[in-house]
């Protein structure tokens, strides 16, 4: 169906040129009217913005009231929210979440591998922690042909206290890759919730394209046979010789 547009009363024909000509593609632009002393409105003239994909509210003031906008003239591109995660059928577009410093790490910016092995987990959890080594020795042994594993912890408390649970058991089992912490606020986070995580340790193999290639088995941990089939899918997938 087409667009539907709504009449702006009094707005002369130059604000309805500016607003045409700084369109966005792909994106709605939602301004409220403002009054001005003929009892008419007035609309500010829209900044040229980046071809974007969200819904962009624009004040009375003309400035955008969507994060990651300081004020006018000072626009940039909207950030990921955090915590956030796409997941379209079995293929991932992206997800970010906080790591150990604070710094948000994003799915298709920070990613170094060509595989990602994603390990949902938490300090407190027995199995989980007697998965560490297996995936400390997936992460060595096959980190130079592609592989990068990521751990996703689910902890309770401030974000220091939730550094404070999961530092000293990196330091115990030598955890050689990144530590992601997954949300724990009044919603569920979405990417547990995407990624349909019901149990603990739960493992999700992704190829290059972000595909899910392979998932342990729901509400069954992770046991010796998973751990050689999903040895089999990195290896597989890296395009290494099987034994």
């Amino acid at each position: 169906a087409p667009a539907s547009t709504t009449s702006l009363p009094n707005a002369d024909k130059i604000a309805r040129d500016n607003l045409a000509s700084n369109s966005i593609p792909g994106a709605i632009l939602s301004i409220p009217p403002r009054g001005n002393d003929q009892g008419g409105y007035s609309l500010p003239a829209p900044p040229s913005l980046p071809q974007i994909g969200n819904v962009i509210s624009i004040n009375s003031a003309g400035v955008p009231n969507q994060a990651g906008f300081s004020g006018v003239g000072n626009y940039s591109a909207l950030p990921t929210p955090v915590p956030s995660c796409v997941l379209v059928g079995q293929k991932l577009d992206n997800f970010s979440l906080y790591d150990m410093n604070g710094q948000v790490w994003e799915y298709k910016k920070n990613k170094t591998g060509r595989m990602v092995l994603l390990d949902f987990w938490f300090s407190s959890c027995g199995p989980c922690l007697q998965s560490i080594p297996h995936l400390v020795e997936l992460q060595r042994r096959y980190k130079n042909f592609g592989l990068e594993v990521v751990g996703v912890a689910y902890e309770k408390g401030t974000p220091e206290e939730k550094v404070a649970k999961v530092r000293p058991i990196r330091a115990r089992y030598h955890m050689n890759y990144t530590t992601l912490f997954g949300g724990s606020g009044p919603e569920p986070c979405p990417v547990r919730t995407q990624f349909d995580v019901t149990s603990f340790p739960s493992l999700v193999l992704l190829d290059e394209e972000g595909n899910i290639v392979w998932k342990n088995q729901k509400d069954e941990g992770v046991d010796q046979r998973q751990l050689a089939e999903l040895e089999l899918e990195v290896r597989r997938g890296l395009g290494i010789r099987t034994r």
